[in-house]
């Protein structure tokens, strides 16, 4: 009885090394990299959702506003402003908000001009190619059948434009005409 204790015991040790050197491994391989890239409710969040607004190039002006999703959380993807007299793209990346972590904030540096915006999300992080825009629009995301006209954001040149939402996901077939 006494030699199969041992074996036993001798057993369950082999078992939680063979487990515990490779979690150590990954663990200290790790440890170099940002605890930001793993999400998780339990790391510390950041307490504000303020943006700090970096200067625009020479000649440049600067949008704010607040992005909004239909869901608890704001996926990853990219703010967009589209130039309306020349069609120029302008877009800057998106990080998401999950669990307290991130903020709803964008700033966007634009030539001066006049822009429609949207929130290209990126909601599923195993097939990227799966988009859902949201618009900036009069939309305010409580009666369906209200209108979906993109609201023109005029920037001058040094100025920043503090706009609302970009929240206007609810179009259904009659997305707009970005």
């Amino acid at each position: 009885m006494r030699q199969g204790s041992s074996t036993i015991i001798f057993t369950i040790a082999f078992l939680v090394l063979l487990v515990a050197i490779p979690a150590a491994y990954f663990v200290g391989k790790n440890q170099n990299q940002s605890v930001e890239n793993y999400p998780s409710s339990t790391q510390p969040s950041p307490q504000t959702t303020d943006t700090t607004i970096l200067p625009s190039p020479a000649g440049n002006g600067t949008i704010t506003g607040t992005l909004r999703y239909p869901s608890e959380f704001l996926p990853e993807g990219k703010v967009i402003a589209k130039n309306i007299n020349t069609g120029e793209l302008h877009t800057v990346d998106y990080e998401g908000l999950l669990f307290d972590k991130g903020t709803d904030s964008f700033s966007i540096s634009v030539p001066e001009g006049t822009y429609y915006l949207k929130y290209e999300a990126h909601p599923d992080t195993i097939n990227p190619k799966i988009i859902i825009n949201g618009y900036y629009t009069v939309h305010d995301g409580t009666v369906q059948d209200a209108t979906h006209d993109l609201i023109p954001v005029k920037v001058n040149s040094g100025e920043t434009k503090e706009i609302g939402n970009i929240a206007d996901f609810y179009y259904g077939e009659n997305e707009p005409n970005f």
